[in-house]
C-alpha cells in the first residue's frame, strides 16, 4: 500500500468520533463512499491510476486533514462541498460510476421521473386513449437505480 493510502485510512478512522451535526457539515458519507473506491478500485485506465487518481487521493488527503484538525470551522459546508466534495464526486462519476444523489436530493430526482411519467402518460393517453402507466415504470427505474446505487455505495451529494 502507498503511503499516501496509509495516510488517508488513517484519518479516515479518525472520522468515527465526530458527531452527527459535525458529520452533515463536512459530508461524511460522501468522504466514506469516495475514500472506499479510490483505496481499494482500481481503474480500467493506468493513465488515469498515475495521474488524476493520484491528484484526487492528494485533495481528499487535504480535506481529511480539516476534518480532524478541525481548524476551518468557520469556512461553512458549501464551501467545503463546492471546494472538496463536489470535485471528488465528479471525477469519481466519470470513472467509477457515482451518482449525484446523497440525502434529501434523492427525492427531486424521484419527483422528477413522476414527473416526467405523467406528462408521458397524459400525452399517449391524448393520442392513443389507452393508459399505459410510464409514471410507474419511471418511478420503478428510478427507485431500483438509487437503491442499487445506496448498497454499492457510489453516492455523494450535499449534507450526505
Amino acid at each position: 500500500m502507498k503511503e499516501i493510502d496509509k495516510k488517508i485510512l488513517d484519518l479516515y478512522y479518525c472520522l468515527n468520533k465526530l458527531d452527527n451535526e459535525e458529520k452533515r457539515f463536512y459530508h461524511i458519507k460522501s468522504i466514506k463512499n469516495i475514500t472506499k473506491y479510490l483505496i481499494n478500485n482500481k481503474t480500467r485506465n493506468q493513465r488515469l491510476q498515475n495521474f488524476s487518481l493520484i491528484r484526487k487521493k492528494e485533495l481528499l488527503l487535504d480535506y481529511l486533514k480539516i476534518i480532524v484538525s478541525e481548524k476551518d470551522k468557520n469556512k461553512g459546508s458549501k464551501y467545503y462541498y463546492d471546494n472538496y466534495v463536489s470535485k471528488l464526486g465528479r471525477f469519481m462519476n466519470s470513472y467509477y460510476g457515482f451518482v449525484y444523489c446523497g440525502g434529501k436530493i434523492i427525492f427531486l430526482f424521484l419527483g422528477l421521473y413522476i414527473l416526467i411519467g405523467f406528462f408521458l402518460d397524459v400525452f399517449m393517453f391524448l393520442f392513443f386513449h389507452k393508459i399505459f402507466y410510464i409514471t410507474f415504470l419511471f418511478l420503478l427505474i428510478g427507485v431500483t437505480r438509487a437503491v442499487i446505487k445506496h448498497k454499492q455505495r457510489k453516492v455523494y451529494g450535499p449534507n450526505y
